[in-house]
């Protein structure tokens, strides 16, 4: 499992390709913006997973550990990380 820690603060865009079916922890990124072609979201201390379609973008709402699971049928899902606006 990749993991991604916004310990000094995400400054730039990052893109990170995903296998399908792997998972990406996020940590500490309350407000990073999340675009990914199809994929979920799982926010520590939230009770529902936030299921993202190509184009679609979310921006992460809490503090703690995000998971970010890239599903669907392509081998590869790309997920951009951005700062919040």
């Amino acid at each position: 499992m990749a993991a991604f820690r916004n310990q000094c603060g995400l400054t730039a865009q990052t893109e990170i390709g995903l296998g399908r079916g792997s998972l990406l922890r996020v940590e500490n990124a309350r407000g990073m913006q999340v675009h990914v072609e199809q994929g979920r979201i799982t926010q520590q201390g939230d009770t529902s997973d936030v299921v993202l379609e190509r184009g679609e973008s979310f921006s992460l709402d809490r503090d703690g550990l995000a998971l970010l699971h890239a599903c669907g049928r392509a081998p590869l899902t790309l997920i951009s990380l951005a700062p919040g606006l």
